[in-house]
């Protein structure tokens, strides 16, 4: 079975897990990006019926049914906010949830890959120089601490994946198992929004092309190299086939693997959740869409998710799947117990 394939075997309609995305990178400024949510999907996803696009901020009528509480607006609120400008490797903290967020400038970077790149899929060619805005990015994945607060605030729907949480990880783990709306909703509550497709990938390789956030280099062989949370030795799934151990069988706590940064210092952007943006998924996005601040079609099936997790494994020590320019998707109605923001 191939890689694509085996994704999609376990994320299948039914599937329930989740974790929210950065802002921007996982949640990102109050700006948005607002086309009709469609209806929620009711086949997958083939190349005669593509799926892709954009990430609407506002929550309204959900396609999930389930009802999106109104968050307040925090654009309002003395030092709510993140400065309009920044310098390189700059971060600002919210008051709102306390996510530290870095900044990204603006400029051109070169999304998805060459054909004779390593471990490269169809859907991420061709491969082109797309220009973006400035924008801020959360630092790590929310975590459920940060998501806690939304719900006693008023601003998220509560998740019973709360109630597994536990006193020795202090709410610092990945907050899973939302479905996108209930990502979207967060980021409303915390004056952010998710981050598209373009401004993830970015965020996540830099300008340079390389393979992952933190070089062109991404196999782990001795404990003292690892650089992100995948499905090695210790973990709990069927996919667990290398010898090295990264020290966690599941999710690790949020930024738990500081030397494996993007550029812009974003953590976890390969491994520990997959991470939900706000575009929609289709397979040949790359070959039409515009070339300056894209946000994917405007209507579809799956969501994209970016990043790979714990759950994905590596061949012959080589992470494939937590390729900065791995693309995939999932029902935007279900979360999962991989998948957060």
């Amino acid at each position: 079975m191939d890689k694509r394939a085996r994704f999609l075997s376990h994320r299948l309609p039914g599937v329930v897990l989740g974790v929210l995305a950065v802002t921007l990178s996982a949640c990102g400024p109050a700006e948005t990006i607002s086309p009709p949510t469609p209806a929620g999907p009711t086949t997958i996803p083939t190349e005669a019926n593509p799926r892709v696009t954009v990430i609407a901020i506002q929550p309204a009528a959900t396609a999930t049914g389930t009802p999106v509480p109104t968050p307040f607006s925090p654009a309002n609120r003395p030092g709510a906010m993140p400065p309009a400008s920044a310098s390189s490797r700059a971060a600002w903290t919210s008051p709102i949830d306390g996510m530290e967020l870095v900044w990204v400038p603006q400029g051109g970077f070169f999304l998805g890959s060459s054909e004779d790149s390593a471990g490269a899929q169809p859907d991420e060619f061709p491969r082109r120089r797309v220009n973006l805005d400035a924008f801020w990015i959360d630092q790590t994945e929310v975590t459920r601490a940060m998501y806690q607060a939304c719900v006693a605030g008023g601003g998220c729907a509560p998740s019973a994946d709360l109630d597994q949480q536990t006193e020795q990880t202090g709410g610092q783990l990945p907050m899973v198992m939302v479905n996108w709306d209930q990502a979207r909703a967060y980021c409303a509550w915390a004056g952010r929004r998710l981050p598209t497709e373009a401004e993830w990938e970015k965020a996540a390789r830099g300008t340079d092309g390389r393979l992952y956030p933190w070089g062109w280099i991404g196999a782990p062989e001795t404990r003292d190299q690892i650089l992100l949370n995948f499905c090695d030795a210790s973990c709990s799934g069927p996919n667990a086939g290398i010898t090295v151990d990264d020290g966690f069988p599941q999710a690790a706590p949020v930024g738990s693997f500081p030397a494996g940064a993007s550029p812009y210092g974003a953590l976890d952007m390969a491994g520990n959740v997959w991470e939900w943006v706000a575009d929609w998924y289709q397979s040949g996005t790359y070959a039409a869409g515009p070339t300056s601040n894209p946000v994917g079609p405007s209507s579809g099936l799956g969501r994209v998710i970016r990043g790979g997790s714990w759950f994905e494994p590596a061949w012959s020590g080589i992470v494939l799947n937590h390729r900065a320019a791995n693309r995939s998707w999932h029902d935007p109605r279900f979360g999962q117990f991989d998948l957060g923001f």
